[in-house]
C-alpha cells in the first residue's frame, strides 16, 4: 500500500511526519520536485530519530491535489488545522514576514491570492471526502495540545496497526519529541484562552489585534467553513 499525506501548508504535516516515522521506523517523503523536502529522520538537528530505516518509505506528503496519484489501494492521511489560522500562516504572515507595513493592507492581489488558496483548501477537503479507500483525518489543534495529543498518536497508531504499548511510550516522551522535531524549544503559542489555556490559534490572535481584517478573512472563508468537514472538526468557529 501507498500512503499519501495531504495537508494544506502550515497545518503541521512536519511534526505528523516526525510521529509516523518514530512509529512506523519509516521515512516519510516531502512534496515531489522539492528536494529540500526531505525525511525527517534525515535533518540536521533529529536526535531521536534513531531507529529510523533510511529506506521503504511509509508515506508521500503533498499538499496539492494535483502533487497526487492516489489509487483506491493507497491509504489516506489527511492533516488539518482550522482554515483561518491555516490562511493566515500562510497569507498574511508570510506577506509580514516579507514587509512588516503590508501585513493589513487587503489589496486586490491578496484578496485573489486568498480566494486562490481557499479553493485548494477546497480541493484537498473534497478529495478526501470522495476518497473509498484507507483514510483519516488528524487534527493541527490535537498535536500541539498540551491535553489531546494522544487523540492524534492514537488516530495514527490505527492507522498503521501500531501497538499500544509503542503508543504509551511515545506519549510518556511526547513532548521531548516534540522539541526533537523543531530541532529546539517547542515554539510559542499565538494567544491564551480566559482560563490562561495556551492556544496556537492565529485567527484569535488576529482578531484582537485587527477585527476588520479578521472579519474580512472570514467573509471571504464563509464558504470554506461550510464545508461539511470543517463543520464537523469545528462545530462553532467562535472556540477558534
Amino acid at each position: 500500500m501507498n500512503n499519501w499525506l495531504l495537508s494544506y501548508p502550515r497545518s503541521g504535516s512536519h511534526l505528523l511526519r516526525y510521529f509516523i516515522e518514530l512509529m512506523t521506523q519509516r521515512p516519510t517523503l516531502g512534496c515531489r520536485g522539492n528536494p529540500q523536502d526531505t525525511p525527517i529522520c534525515k535533518r540536521r538537528g533529529i536526535k531521536l530519530l534513531k531507529d529510523v530505516s533510511k529506506q521503504n518509505p511509509i508515506a508521500q506528503k503533498a499538499h496539492w491535489v494535483s502533487e497526487m496519484s492516489l489509487s483506491p489501494q493507497d491509504g489516506l492521511i489527511m492533516i488539518i488545522r482550522y482554515p483561518i489560522d491555516a490562511l493566515i500562516s500562510e497569507k498574511l504572515v508570510k506577506r509580514e514576514h516579507n514587509d512588516p507595513r503590508e501585513v493589513h493592507k487587503f489589496d486586490d492581489l491578496l484578496i485573489s491570492e486568498i480566494r486562490k488558496e481557499i479553493l485548494r483548501y477546497n480541493e484537498n477537503l473534497n478529495l478526501y471526502e470522495s476518497f473509498l479507500g484507507k483514510k483519516c483525518i488528524v487534527k493541527y489543534e490535537d498535536l500541539v495540545s498540551n491535553n489531546s495529543y494522544l487523540d492524534a498518536l492514537v488516530v495514527v497508531a490505527d492507522f498503521f496497526e501500531i501497538d499500544k504499548k509503542t503508543v504509551d511510550r511515545i506519549a510518556t516522551n511526547y513532548h521531548a519529541y516534540w522539541c526533537d522535531s523543531l530541532e529546539g524549544p517547542i515554539r510559542a503559542c499565538q494567544s491564551s484562552s480566559k482560563n490562561s489555556k495556551h492556544e496556537f490559534s492565529r485567527s484569535k490572535e488576529l482578531k484582537a489585534r485587527d477585527p476588520a481584517t479578521h472579519d474580512q478573512l472570514m467573509r471571504l472563508s464563509e464558504s470554506l467553513l461550510k464545508h461539511s468537514i470543517i463543520k464537523a472538526l469545528y462545530p462553532s468557529t467562535l472556540d477558534y
